[in-house]
């Protein structure tokens, strides 16, 4: 194997006396060469080394390693460049080389032999000539064998043992290291070390007829010596030590305790997973090669291998062994996500390992740099960084292929590895932490504001990365969508700052931004300047809300472009304090004096008294930033009373500006106030009816699979119009919450109600007009508001109609039918035949609350249905024609006056029913969409008449439907939002009138 970093013989038997092995690693790139001490690139190696590990007759075994040295003219000292493990089996070795100077050693793991240097030299040469080198020419092999003798100091004994973890399992890499006391200097002396193997196991050498005792200390453990104590004792005693004679001792099992772990301190998640692999201690190491957990498509291009880097990266397609950071703006050569890129170094005595692996569903993927230190084995300081990729793709609006990047940081203490012109951890060249596509192009990389920057992304520095976040209302947290859809993903970067009316920095305000269509949000908060910045959002329109930490303020936002691969920096956004509506003005029926919440699926009549005579009085209404209601005209009437009728808001909601051009009184400033305009979910009982005073928990997750927990009441992922959690359903069985970004459950409880959990919903979308049903013991079932009945001629040869119900709101007229005898007849009409006579008919009404359907969470709610039967019509016969006898003989008389014929009866309406198709359900905003609207009566009715089409209360369209029943209308702009489409037939003289059910449509 060979090693890629300057390092001197010392080193390199240290790493071998502790059992270290050094991890095979890819060549160095060019920005490793850069400054005095950097990593060497391998060269073009022409030369050959051979020999063999000669052991002399009778001597011990062959067990160790033998280590080639090359000179550096530029350093001006030998430096290592290679080594082969040998034993007595395999006492050869064998080197590539360039042309140069070289020495060679041998250096014995089991102590049988000394150090042994070539051509029998006595010590290590300074320049080449000196006894022991030799050179090699270019494209030549050269033998040199090495003759080790036996080491006079070399311990007869052997000293065993088990070192374990706090969990009682083996602890593999331990270090064992005897002491000798010396009576004559009363000090104890270091003698041989030892490292335990994966079974926990050692064996060290030790001197016959000698008082020891033992160091043990592992990578992240407490070190402890025998019998306990971290220090070395003052003097031996039978406790802390124990005495040889000539036979080998065994020293029994030693727990160490693990030193506390930064990792879940701030945003780290303790996954069990994230551990199952691990690299041995080491520097620049890599793993070998892992196949992809899930499908991943990392910006348009499919991976299916990657490695764990040692340096804080995974690389797709091939390790990384660079230790100076590069920029992740540029090209890269290979595909990379970098959480901390650095120059870490688990050579320390006190630093953890690298380690990952994957969740046991397949869908998460660990890797983890907890309490690492920097190169060259320095543990002053640690950093804890942890990096999860989690498959996406089966999520709604999700593609083949997609994942989410989550970067998690808990302690960041260092900057820069000593090869990196660091000094302490600290200056230099420092971290990057980011991701980037390989390539270079513009907006297929991503790179953290800080990274390069000294003292930067460290904990308390302007950018430090345990203090911000994105996508993510975790500090620390940092979460990328990345997402194809058939496209390259493509992110810019965007800042700005938040201030208040005055100028001054709003602090831990929740800034969210999304695409214009809702979809690829991210979220963060501001810093203590009032400054916030995205390292990735999507390129494209982006809207921007932000929501205040506190009443005091009211939320705004703004629009912005980003492009691909460039910086946007947003004008700053100005918060003011709430505008309280005027006392003498009324919206939806509410008086003045504060802030009014409004419900965004009512129309609302606006009054304002003012000014009169105002020319061309108008009003508009501006949502986070962006006008919905631009300067619609207002009526004067009586004079300086204006008013108008707000159409319902839906879909749009949020923090709201209400503007006039009216002055309150005559050269004043036009009236202007804020509201509040509400999405509101509801509660119902099964019948669909709204229950009040049910209590509604939000609770949130991060992912889809939770763990779901209840908001924090108060908690600034909630907008300033509503904070509460829990909460409680007013009069009309209303909650609602305007929320960041995230994976949301609502959890209902309602007195004689069963609880109820809602399935996991992402917003965005957003989700409105939520409908959740419980089921409430003991409620007595809707009544009808009118009953049905049946009215006709009974008589035979007449007709019976049945006539449905009428229901309170929410329920609907669902269905009806004619019973002779409680048994159904096919229609609604009945003509009495003479085997009806003494037959009991009756209508059956049922009403039930229409379907809730959510076509973006294939939720479907139902509603239990209501029925009522009317009071009985009995058949009867006809009446017996009068009996004829002859006319007596006529006598004159006078004519008798006409008897008017008899009133007929009224008419019976025949039944229509109305159906709604339209041409799609989900459509880009501004576009159209055909209505197609069906009118169905019974026999003898007529399908002549009017059509109205709403959208939700707003009538859009009036036509008139022919004999054919059938019409197709254009619904053309559609504005951005969900809307229920429904159509209503007006009836005729001979038809009763029948409303459709709603049909949704999803502009976005």
């Amino acid at each position: 194997m060979s090693s890629t970093r300057p390092v001197g013989r010392i080193l390199v038997l240290l790493l071998v006396a502790l059992g270290l092995s050094v991890v095979s690693t890819a060549p160095a790139t060019s920005a490793d060469r850069d400054g005095p001490g950097a990593k060497r690139e391998a060269a073009l190696l022409s030369a050959t080394i051979t020999g063999t590990v000669v052991k002399p007759s009778g001597g011990q075994s062959i067990d160790g390693e033998v280590d080639l040295y090359r000179w550096d003219p530029v350093a001006g000292f030998f430096d290592f460049a290679d080594f082969v493990d040998v034993t007595d089996a395999a006492p050869t070795y064998s080197f590539s080389a360039e042309p140069g100077d070289y020495y060679l050693a041998y250096s014995d793991l089991g102590g049988n032999y000394g150090y042994t240097i070539s051509e029998g030299a006595l010590n290590p040469p300074d320049v080449p000539g000196d006894p022991g080198a030799f050179a090699v020419a270019d494209g030549a092999s050269a033998t040199v064998d090495l003759n080790p003798v036996a080491d006079p100091g070399a311990n007869p004994l052997l000293a065993t043992g088990s070192v374990l973890s706090s969990t009682g399992g083996p602890l593999a890499n331990a270090s064992v290291t005897a002491w000798v006391w010396d009576a004559g200097s009363t000090s104890w002396l270091q003698d041989e070390t030892a490292t335990t193997g994966t079974d926990g196991l050692y064996t060290v050498g030790v001197p016959a007829n000698s008082t020891l005792t033992f160091r043990f200390t592992a990578g992240r453990h407490a070190s402890q010596f025998y019998g306990g104590g971290d220090a070395l004792p003052d003097s031996p005693t039978a406790s802390n030590s124990v005495t040889t004679t000539t036979t080998d001792v065994a020293l029994g099992a030693v727990t160490l305790t693990r030193l506390p772990s930064a990792l879940g301190t701030v945003a780290g998640q303790v996954l069990p997973y994230c551990t199952d692999n691990s690299l041995t201690p080491n520097d620049d190491g890599t793993s070998a090669a892992i196949p992809a957990p899930f499908p991943v498509r990392f910006f348009g291009n499919p991976q299916s291998t990657m490695f764990v880097n040692n340096n804080g990266n995974l690389t797709f397609g091939s390790g990384l062994s660079q230790f100076t950071p590069s920029s992740l703006t540029g090209a890269t050569d290979q595909p990379i996500i970098a959480p901390f890129f650095a120059d870490f170094d688990t050579s320390g005595p006190d630093s953890g390992v690298t380690t990952y692996g994957t969740s046991p569903d397949g869908k998460t993927f660990c890797a983890q740099w907890a309490d690492l230190g920097y190169f060259s084995e320095h543990t002053d300081k640690l950093n804890t960084v942890q990096m999860l990729l989690r498959s996406t793709e089966d999520q709604p609006g999700r593609s083949a292929g997609d994942f989410d990047i989550t970067f998690n940081y808990d302690r960041i203490q260092w900057e820069t590895g000593d090869a990196s012109d660091g000094v302490g951890g600290l200056g230099g060249t420092s971290a990057a932490a980011g991701f980037s596509a390989g390539s270079g192009v513009a907006g297929t990389f991503v790179q953290l504001a800080g990274s390069f920057v000294n003292g930067a992304l460290l904990d308390g520095g302007p950018n430090a990365l345990i203090s911000g976040s994105q996508g993510s209302s975790q500090a620390g947290r940092y979460v990328f969508e990345v997402r194809n859809e058939g496209l390259t993903t493509s992110y810019g970067s965007m800042s700005g700052t938040v201030v208040d009316a005055a100028g001054d920095p709003v602090v831990d305000a929740f800034v969210q931004t999304c695409l214009s269509d809702g979809s690829s949000c991210s979220y963060t908060s501001t810093n203590a300047s009032g400054a916030w910045s995205f390292a990735a959002v999507s390129a494209g329109q982006q809207a921007i809300t932000v929501w205040p930490p506190s009443d005091d303020l009211f939320a705004g936002g703004a629009a912005a472009t980003v492009v691909a691969g460039q910086a946007t920096v947003v004008p700053p956004i100005v918060l003011t304090a709430p505008i309280p509506m005027p006392a003498n003005v009324t919206l939806g029926g509410q008086a003045g004096g504060s802030v009014p919440s409004v419900y965004y699926g009512e129309p609302l009549d606006l009054v304002v008294p003012g000014c009169a005579g105002v020319v061309s009085p108008t009003y508009t209404v501006t949502i986070n930033g962006i006008v919905v209601r631009n300067r619609v005209p207002m009526t004067e009437s009586p004079s300086g009373v204006y008013s108008a009728t707000i159409p319902a808001f839906y879909p749009d909601h949020g923090d709201a500006l209400i503007s006039t051009n009216i002055p309150a009184t005559c050269g004043a400033a036009p009236v202007a106030f804020n509201i509040y305009i509400d999405p509101s979910g509801t509660v119902t009982d099964q019948w669909g009816r709204p229950i009040a005073g049910a209590t509604v928990t939000l609770l949130r997750s991060e992912t889809s699979d939770g763990p779901y927990v209840a908001v924090p009441d108060g908690s600034d992922i909630m907008s300033p119009s509503n904070r509460n959690n829990p909460d409680t359903t007013d009069g009309r069985g209303f909650f609602r919450w305007d929320v960041s970004p995230g994976w949301y459950q609502v959890e209902v409880d309602a007195a004689g109600c069963g609880s109820v959990t809602t399935a996991g919903m992402q917003v965005p979308p957003e989700r409105i007009d939520l409908v959740i049903r419980t089921t409430c013991a003991g409620l007595t079932a809707p009544t009808a508001s009118a009953a049905p009945t049946v009215t006709g001629n009974p008589q035979v040869g007449g007709t019976l109609q049945a006539n449905a119900a009428r229901w309170p709101n929410p329920l609907e007229a669902a269905g009806l039918e004619l019973l002779r005898n409680g048994v159904p007849l096919p229609g609604t009409s009945h003509t009495v035949t003479a085997g009806d006579v003494g037959a009991v008919f009756t209508a059956r009404s049922t009403g039930r609350r229409p379907d809730y359907v959510d076509a973006s969470q294939e939720l479907t709610v139902t509603f239990l249905p209501v029925t009522v039967t009317s009071a009985g019509v009995t058949g009867t016969a006809a009446p017996a024609p009068p009996a004829t006898t002859p006319p007596p003989a006529p006598a004159p008389a006078p004519a008798p006056a006409p008897t008017p014929a008899p009133a007929p009866a009224p008419a019976v309406k025949k039944t229509s029913t109305t159906s709604v198709k339209l041409s799609a359900t989900r459509i880009r905003a501004g576009g159209s969409v055909k209505v197609t609207v069906k009118v169905k009566v019974a026999a003898g009715g007529s399908k002549a008449g009017r059509v109205k089409i709403y959208d939700g209360k707003k009538l859009v369209k009036k036509v008139k439907v022919g004999s054919s029943g059938k019409i197709t209308v254009k619904l053309k702009k559609v504005k951005a939002g969900k809307h229920k489409i429904k159509a209503v037939f007006a009836g005729n003289a001979t038809t009763s009138p029948s409303t459709s059910k709603v049909v949704k449509l999803k502009a976005t």
